[in-house]
Order: structure tokens, then sequence, then C-alpha cells
């Protein structure tokens, strides 16, 4: 956890030290990413991270939890509204909300997805796996659901059916992440429309 005088920063010079740690980590991956230049980054010495934080794992967590905590999930706590009619048009809220959110800030929801990327033996999924599953773990509640209405296959496991879910949207995600800055607020939308199709013609009966 971050040391107490993190959470006694002020909001701007708070803002400016996750910006910079986000975007390093998103270009460069957990593994690749190098604290010091994050410091450069932000404009900070060196010994103001262990100033703040206790290592590189603490600060990645840290980030991760700063900007989950401003995407907007509220999509996901909806889940109990689907119904028959709405089903397949609130899976395509699911998946654009997040990309549409952050379409000027896209490495916000790039560190979460270099989150999904950490080993599950890392000893840092001990942190971030709660984070992960409030905003990935969604897959099986709407496999439920979808199977409830006759919308989605019951003659296979539910975790093969997730995993179709998890396999077109990584896809999805790096294609639209790759090219984020070029495309517009339609070319968004319509990309995704395609991935929840494919998981549609994939999950349905």
């Amino acid at each position: 956890m971050p040391r107490p005088r993190f959470q006694k920063l002020d909001d701007e010079r708070r803002d400016n030290m996750m910006e910079a740690a986000a975007k390093v980590f998103a270009k460069e991956g957990y593994q690749g990413a190098s604290i010091n230049q994050i410091l450069q980054n932000a404009g900070l010495s060196k010994g103001v991270a262990y100033y703040y934080f206790e290592d590189k794992a603490d600060l990645f967590a840290t980030t991760v939890e700063f900007y989950l905590g401003q995407i907007d999930t509220s999509i996901i706590s909806r889940i109990d509204e689907l119904n028959a009619e709405n089903f397949w048009k609130m899976l395509l809220e699911l998946y654009s909300q997040p990309f549409l959110q952050n379409i000027d800030t896209p490495y916000r929801f790039r560190v979460l997805k270099v989150a999904t990327q950490i080993p599950a033996d890392d000893p840092l999924m001990e942190r971030i796996a709660p984070l992960m599953q409030m905003a990935f773990g969604w897959t099986s509640d709407l496999i439920s659901k979808g199977q409830e209405f006759g919308l989605v296959r019951d003659d296979l496991p539910e975790e093969l059916l997730s995993g179709f879910i998890t396999g077109i949207d990584t896809v999805s995600d790096d294609y639209i992440l790759e090219r984020l800055e070029t495309m517009s607020h339609e070319d968004i939308l319509q990309t995704l429309s395609y991935t929840v199709d494919a998981i549609k013609r994939l999950l349905s009966p």
C-alpha cells in the first residue's frame, strides 16, 4: 500500500504522479517500466518514489487502483437489469464505455489492460486480482443471464464460453488501443459493434 503521506498530497501533485506512472506502464508494460523514467516524466527526484511507495509493485498497484476508480464501471453493476430485449445492446455498452470515456487519455485504460497480463503466480496479483475481478470479472454473470434468456448456448462449459469472450475481448482491445489516437468516435463504436457481433455468433445457441 502507498505510504500515508501519498494520500496527503494535493490533488494536482497526486494526479501528475499517477499520470506519469500510467503513461510509462502503459507504454512499457509492468516489467519494462522504470521507476526512474516515471520520476523523470513527473519531474521528481529518485528518492521521492520511496518516500511515497514501497517499491515498483506498490507504485503500479496504486496506479491501477487510482485509474480504476476514475473509470465508470456502473454498467457492470447493471447486469441485473439485463433482459432478453436489451441483452446484446447492453453488452455493447459494456465494451464501449471505457474506450469512449478515455478517448483523450488512453493511458488510463491501457494501464488496466497491462494489469491483466501480470502472471497469476506473481505476488503482485494478491493485491490487484480483486481489482481485475471488479473491472473485468463480469463474464460469468453475463453468460448465466444469457442462458436464462435462451440467448447463450448451454452445451459447452462456462469456462470455455468465458474463454471465447476473453479471447475476442483481448484481440479487440489490442486492435483499438494501437489505433486509438487516430480512430474517431464512430470508428470505435463500429469496431466494438463488430466485436459484440463476433461474441454473439460464438455464444448463440
